[in-house]
């Protein structure tokens, strides 16, 4: 099933944070905390003429504990708001 974003909502997938700290222990549950970073899976094909478009693939910083969480084949996603979106990480 395809789904496709309406106005200034873009469907993302959150990246998990990392299960180990940088000395090695592995974190579990809330000893990670919830990423704030996301891939962009969908946009909406029109946006406002004030907003950059955000491609698919692009990493980006979403603010803590915005959007929907959304089922769609089995797959978990966020549908959030475009003024969610703090910053696009350049590759």
């Amino acid at each position: 099933m395809k789904v496709k974003p309406l106005k200034d909502n873009i469907l993302v997938k959150m990246i998990e944070n990392e299960e180990t700290s940088p000395n090695g222990i592995i974190l579990t549950g809330a000893a990670r905390g919830e990423s704030n970073l996301a891939e962009v899976i969908e946009t909406p094909e029109i946006f406002g003429e004030d907003q950059e478009i955000l491609l698919r693939g692009e990493t980006v910083m979403v603010t803590p504990h915005c959007g929907t969480e959304v089922k769609v084949d089995g797959e978990t996603y966020r549908m959030v708001s475009y003024h969610d979106i703090l910053a696009v990480f350049e590759k």
